[in-house]
């Protein structure tokens, strides 16, 4: 192989470097990214949030803009996503319910992921767009512009503190993707950790924690040891949740978590009593004290909607979009790659302990994010490929 050969294929198995023009930013992007952050309520006939119409706006803007890469290499994410709203429709007309309004929602944020991994939409403008949001909200919270709906606790215009935990145990590492100075990366994860600290969330703290563990060691190890550190994330992630729930700052808790494991054990009865392709969409909730809550798991909520189809779906596209670029043969373990992980493995224990994860804004980006990075991969291993072939073919011809 010749030296010019071995330097591009080496090049081309550094995956991670998805931003064009460092110097390129778009500000109608980043404006519209900061308001992902703002959960207020917009009336109208859908009743969105600004948050999601916000998105829908930049979707809007970004269907105008020719994409910069095919979704061809990764288009089964364009086929899932398909199949599985026509078979939540489906399971909605069977069980008699109204799926309207979730799964417009459930379509904005595919079709965000999409247009993330095609590149519609700018990944550098974005990300620091909604990071800028979530310091323009906590200032607000602080200044007493935002709303405080939890005695202290941040939430501002999140409106939930399990929330505002799962925005910052995601954004920061996921920011990790499209910022290079050392010096950034090191701020925007000190200000991550002092964020989801003021959000009260211990589950949010936790997964943050084991995110952080993950991209200062998975780097350093091979790929078994990689999977013991992940066993053991998850393990000292339980242990931590249900050994250390009313230690220090979470000692007086005692009727919160009273609550919670009653919802708990409401929700499992729920589940139990839904067929195997669920309820429908929307039925993630139990009544408990007379009043409707969410299940505190994520999993189970989509069990309950969609049964094993939708969880076995929802389940796989995570891990494919999260865990995909990484596990591949020979490809260099880039801080990107290794940030991209962590925040899937932030995304999956959170989704342990928090009702709504997976079809949550920053969820569907890191899919759009992972899907970008690993059709990237893909296609650089087809033009090798090719390369391959061709001079293959050219020595036997001179043969």
């Amino acid at each position: 192989m010749s030296r010019e050969t071995t330097a591009t294929t080496r090049a081309r198995r550094r995956p991670g470097d998805t931003i064009d023009d460092p110097w390129k930013f778009l500000v109608i992007d980043a404006a519209l990214a900061a308001l992902f952050v703002f959960r207020i309520a917009i009336p109208g006939p859908v009743v969105l949030p600004l948050s999601d119409v916000a998105a829908l706006v930049l979707i809007g803007l970004a269907a105008w803009r020719k994409p910069k890469r095919s979704l061809l290499s990764t288009s089964w994410y364009v086929y899932l996503m398909t199949l599985l709203l026509v078979y939540l429709i489906v399971v909605a007309l069977v069980n008699d319910i109204d799926p309207f309004r979730r799964l417009i929602r459930f379509a904005i944020l595919a079709v965000l992921a999409a247009f993330i991994a095609s590149q519609r939409i700018d990944l550098k403008s974005i990300m620091i767009g909604v990071g800028v949001g979530l310091v323009v909200n906590t200032a607000l919270f602080y200044a007493g512009i935002a709303p405080d709906d939890y005695d202290g606790v941040l939430t501002g215009f999140l409106q939930d503190k399990n929330r505002a935990g799962l925005y910052f145990a995601v954004i920061p590492l996921l920011m990790l993707v499209v910022v290079r100075p050392m010096w950034a990366r090191i701020v925007i994860l000190v200000l991550g950790a002092g964020g989801v600290y003021l959000t009260d969330s211990r589950t949010s703290m936790a997964a943050y924690i084991a995110g952080l563990l993950w991209v200062l060691l998975s780097g350093r190890i091979g790929g078994w040891l990689r999977v013991l550190l992940g066993l053991g994330l998850f393990a000292a992630f339980n242990w931590a949740e249900d050994n250390l729930a009313e230690v220090g700052q979470f000692a007086d808790r005692s009727g919160s978590d009273l609550l919670r494991s009653r919802i708990d054990a409401a929700a499992e009865i729920k589940v139990s009593q839904a067929p195997w392709y669920g309820m429908g969409v929307g039925e993630g909730e139990v009544t408990v004290a007379g009043n409707q809550w969410l299940f505190h798991n994520s999993y189970l909520v989509l069990l309950v909607e969609g049964g094993w189809v939708m969880l076995v779906c929802v389940i796989s596209m995570f891990a494919v979009a999260g865990f995909g670029v990484g596990m591949r043969s020979g490809v260099v373990r880039t801080t990107e790659v290794v940030a991209l992980e962590a925040t899937t493995i932030a995304i999956l224990l959170c989704a342990l302990r928090l009702g709504e994860v997976f079809f949550t804004l920053p969820a569907f980006m890191m899919v759009g994010i992972g899907l970008l990075m690993l059709g990237q991969e893909l296609d650089s291993e087809s033009m090798a490929d090719m390369s391959r072939r061709g001079a293959r073919a050219r020595r036997l011809a001179a043969r």
